[in-house]
């Protein structure tokens, strides 16, 4: 949705998950709105309390956009979290321990094909 700015009101939904916990916030503005102005809405209410708002990357619908960016109506405000992992050496050293164990570097993954 957002790009097709209004005049009008405004509402959003800022959200965060993390592993205990998810937070939909639905914010209202008047008029046009910025992504700065809907995480001064969520740091400002107590359920995002000790999240960094302010400071985490943010995205719409899955797309990471800048503080700057205009927020159309129906927008989602996404916080993200930091990986606990890069997924890249995660599975390196998933394959690493399968090694270990004797598995086979093909996996369950492999592909058997019929003759």
């Amino acid at each position: 949705m957002s790009g097709a700015l209004r005049s009008g009101p405004v509402s959003v939904e800022i959200v965060h998950a993390d592993s205990e916990r998810c937070i939909a916030l639905t914010c209202r503005f008047p008029g046009p709105a910025t992504v700065a102005e809907a995480l001064a809405c969520a740091a400002a209410d107590p359920q995002f309390a000790g999240i960094d708002v302010l400071r985490a990357p943010v995205g719409i619908f899955g797309r990471l956009v800048h503080a700057t960016q205009a927020l159309a109506d129906g927008d989602r405000v996404e916080l993200y979290r930091a990986l606990r992992a890069d997924p890249k050496i995660a599975r390196r050293d998933r394959a690493g321990a399968q090694l270990r164990r004797g598995g086979s570097r093909a996996g369950r993954h492999h592909a058997v094909r019929n003759q």
